[in-house]
């Protein structure tokens, strides 16, 4: 028998694959895309010999009516010829930013700000050499592989740099400009660059006819405990890291509880490169997580760099000290522990090194209290404790939504979807008719009627198709005008619904795309919390399937849809599902990926502490402007008792604070560890573009229904009404 001929053939790689990569590096944040902007600016006044102090100027300006928010990062570096443009902009995977140089720069993959083009159009207006180039790439709903050259008179205000613009599309959200600003200062990618204040200046502004303000980094107060001491790596002979480290005064509680923006713990970097913030390791647990809060610094690994540069050089195979490059791909820093032995050695030296800081901590925290909380408080608050974190794990596992039908399958009989519908002036109403049967039929016909009639017949038949368990249909009612209504009007064997359309604009835009409520998730260890996922109502009921949903990185992270049966968010004209989201590993963090009619929508997700059993509270003295606090990530609630409002009822702490038994104190710390705790439920549950009127409601109903559930333990008796 004849062989085979056999034929070599190049992988193709598709336009949709282009977009999918681009979303599982990018996710939903257009931060990260402003970041690699940023970054690139200043590797290129780094490959500048004799650049000195380099300036790099953002421009954020914001458009009405959906219209794209545009991004502008500009340098005054090198610039690029277009030549240089082919080959750093035009091609993926090259060596091309003089990573595995000498320069002191940055390097992923030769694609780094390319993958920006998830969020929206983006072009490279760049001058070198008395030649100006303009390099495109185009945008279709999603990344593509297309882009275009073309050739622009050189400007007369600049002899050489780079400017490139990015259109982030109405569904991402770029933060307002006060926040915006915030987030950029506390990065843990920027901060090498902000701290070089004598080399490098980052403005930020509104667009150029407003005046542009000074990126500042300022790292936290505290005494220097180590500078640059050299921690040797286990199984990497000749490795050291550099540790320098300081102590704060108090815990250092963040603003935000995402790692990327902690001010306490270590900072990773390898010269002029961050690579993530120490996640805190076998101290993540508390006490140790609020006496890690006391510490802040910096590691600086030269191996890193000499890891990446040996593991894109190489061409035997990868070794067993470096299997794999070091820098995870969706720029979440380094890869995890246990992906590459490196990460783990690294981490477990910086633990051993933190290892006597914090049983220093430890025993400081046991001798030093502002006050001696009585037994009989301490027994209180621990019940307390119990039934706040009964009340959290209820909140998260409560269904989603408020109104949503819960159960896999619709109700029995024939249900309108959305009942009450708001469509938008001059557009269309698409409406979903699903029927239930009790026993096995044959596919039913609905009577549908609406009225007004209008121009379409007043009574029609809807066809509905088999599905999984029930049947199902659409129809659409011709557009009207603003302030018009219809009555719809369904009958399925018998079985009778009413709905009801109104014409009217929304407050809130309409979802284009499939998309997560969030850019972000944390998921508390062992406990389950929900996502949303959105898709446009008119294309989303018309597909028979559901949306896939998955985890993609680490393992222990786990998705999937709550029921089979897409709701509706009439508010936002989309289908909606609810994903449940669950973890074990604290610290671990994947990727939430969702596909549905060929879309594809991304998330990040994260494993946090869920704290013990019940949550601690701990009443102490704090220099913070805060009553209470509940951080998102560590099961402990802090009462501050040197905060004036606290203290006037507590007392004085040399005296052991004499009115914690007392009614007074007792009623004021049940109405706050109540809206404490409330506070954070609604901000975990948040919605972008949330109504405050309704959050406010919510807030108070919460706080009055918890309310009494701890009343029963912290006041006495014979205070509270028979």
């Amino acid at each position: 028998m004849a062989d085979l001929a056999s034929e070599r053939v190049r992988i193709e790689r598709t336009e949709r694959g282009v977009r999918e990569d681009a979303e599982s590096a990018m996710g939903s944040d257009p931060l990260r895309a402003l970041i690699e902007f940023i970054t690139n600016a200043d590797d290129s006044y780094q490959r500048l010999e004799g650049a000195g102090t380099g300036r790099i100027l953002i421009d954020v300006v914001r458009q009405r009516g959906g219209r794209p928010t545009i991004i502008e990062v500009g340098d005054r570096a090198e610039g690029m010829t277009r030549g240089q443009m082919r080959e750093r902009l035009a091609k993926q995977g090259g060596l091309t930013s003089g990573f595995d140089g000498d320069a002191d720069v940055r390097g992923l993959f030769g694609r780094g700000a390319k993958d920006a083009n998830h969020f929206g159009p983006i072009n490279w207006d760049s001058t070198r050499e008395g030649e100006r180039t303009l390099f495109k790439i185009e945008y279709e709903g999603g990344a593509t592989d297309r882009g275009q050259f073309r050739a622009l008179e050189p400007g007369s205000d600049r002899k050489h740099g780079t400017t490139v613009r990015l259109e982030v599309q109405s569904r991402f959200s770029v933060p307002r400009h006060d926040n915006l600003k915030r987030k950029l200062e506390m990065h843990y990618a920027l901060r090498p660059i902000l701290e070089d204040r004598e080399g490098r200046t980052i403005l930020i502004r509104q667009g150029p006819r407003t005046k542009a303000e000074k990126l500042v980094h300022e790292q936290p107060r505290g005494r220097q405990l180590a500078d640059e001491v050299a921690v040797p790596i286990d199984g990497y002979p000749g490795h050291h890291a550099k540790i320098s480290l300081w102590e704060a005064d108090e815990p250092i509680f963040e603003r935000d509880s995402d790692r990327d923006f902690w001010q306490h713990s270590l900072l990773v970097r390898s010269g002029r490169a961050a690579y993530a913030i120490f996640d805190g390791g076998r101290f993540s647990r508390e006490p140790d997580a609020t006496l890690l809060r006391r510490l802040f610094g910096q590691v600086d690994a030269p191996g890193i760099r000499e890891l990446i540069v040996e593991y894109d050089m190489q061409s035997r195979e990868p070794t067993a000290v470096n299997p794999i490059r070091l820098v995870d791909r969706n720029r979440q820093g380094l890869v995890a522990r246990g992906s590459h032995p490196y990460v783990n050695a690294l981490y477990s030296a910086i633990e051993s090194f933190l290892d006597p800081h914090i049983k220093r901590l430890r025993v400081e925290a046991n001798r030093r209290s502002g006050g001696r909380v009585s037994d009989e408080l301490k027994s209180s608050l621990r019940d307390v404790g119990r039934e706040l974190a009964k009340w959290m794990r209820d909140e998260s596992d409560a269904e989603p939504g408020g109104e949503a039908e819960s159960g896999a399958l619709p109700p029995l009989g024939v249900s309108i979807i959305p009942e009450k519908r708001i469509a938008e002036p001059g557009a269309p109403a698409r409406i979903l008719v699903r029927y239930r049967a009790a026993r096995d039929m044959p596919e039913p016909t609905a009577t549908v009627d609406v009225s007004p009639s209008g121009s379409e017949p007043a009574e029609r038949e809807l066809a509905l198709a088999h599905r999984d368990g029930y049947f199902s249909g659409s129809f659409v009612v011709p557009p009207r005008g603003e302030g018009e209504t219809a009555v719809v009007h369904v009958a399925v064997a018998g079985d009778e619904r009413d709905g009801e359309i109104e014409w009217r604009h929304r407050d809130i835009e309409p979802v284009d795309s499939l998309t997560f409520d969030r850019a972000a998730y944390s998921v508390q260890e062992g406990t389950r919390r929900f996502a949303k996922l959105y898709a446009p109502w008119d294309r989303a009921v018309l597909v028979p399937d559901r949306p896939d949903v998955k985890v993609i990185g680490e393992t222990g992270l786990v998705a999937s849809l709550r029921d089979a049966v897409m709701r509706r968010d009439d508010d936002r004209d989309a289908a909606e599902w609810a994903v449940v989201l669950s973890g074990r590993g604290v610290g671990k963090r994947a990727r939430l990926q969702a596909q549905f009619n060929g879309e594809t929508a991304v998330a990040d997700i994260q494993v946090v502490s869920a704290g013990v059993s019940g949550l601690e509270i701990k009443i102490d003295r704090f220099e913070i402007d805060q009553r209470a606090w509940l951080p998102e990530d560590q099961g402990t609630l802090f009462v501050n008792a040197g905060h004036h409002a606290v203290s006037a009822l507590l007392g004085k702490a040399e005296d052991d604070w004499p009115g914690q038994n007392g009614a007074p104190f007792r009623t004021m710390l049940v109405e706050l560890l109540a809206a404490t705790t409330v506070r954070r439920a609604l901000q975990d549950a948040k919605r972008d573009n949330a109504d405050v009127g309704i959050l406010l409601k919510a807030y108070e109903d919460k706080v009055a229904a918890l309310v009494p559930r701890l009343q029963r333990y912290l006041i006495p008796r014979d205070s509270l009404s028979r």
